[in-house]
């Protein structure tokens, strides 16, 4: 939040809730993309439904996404990521990008990482990454 300020940045949001239903935040068609980063993997089955990549999610994040729009997804959990890719596949989602192992590749999203997926990295983790749009507009990056 502080850097984002120092740097004058205007269309950021933070939001210290806990964002169940995005429709109730965002209108139809409002967000040019979704960045899903390190989010909680909720490791029991019977969680899954609180992932941010569960199908429940995917849905509404199609409906506040303007067409061509994209999901940007990061993760240290290959579990994790390997359900997520069956999720958006499932859910109307075109797969644009899709790694187990981001810095191994020349994807652009590489060059971006936050502070937090930096220290993952010193520590030999391989991050997990997918880029996909919502269908009905090309395939834009956010």
């Amino acid at each position: 939040l502080e850097k984002a300020e120092a740097a004058g940045l205007r269309n950021i949001l933070f939001s210290r809730l806990c964002l169940s239903r995005p429709g109730d935040m965002f209108a139809e068609g409002e967000l040019d993309g979704i960045f899903l980063n390190f989010s909680d993997p909720w490791p029991k089955d019977r969680h899954a439904v609180r992932r941010l990549t569960h199908r429940g999610f995917l849905a509404q994040y199609l409906a506040i996404l303007r067409p061509g729009a994209c999901v940007e997804f990061r993760t240290d959990d290959t579990g994790f990521f390997r359900f997520s890719l069956l999720e958006f596949e499932a859910s109307g989602f075109s797969l644009l990008d899709a790694t187990e192992d981001l810095g191994g590749t020349l994807l652009p999203a590489r060059a971006f990482a936050s502070e937090y997926e930096r220290r993952f990295v010193l520590l030999n983790r391989r991050i997990c990454y997918l880029r996909a749009a919502r269908e009905g507009g090309g395939a834009a990056a956010p």
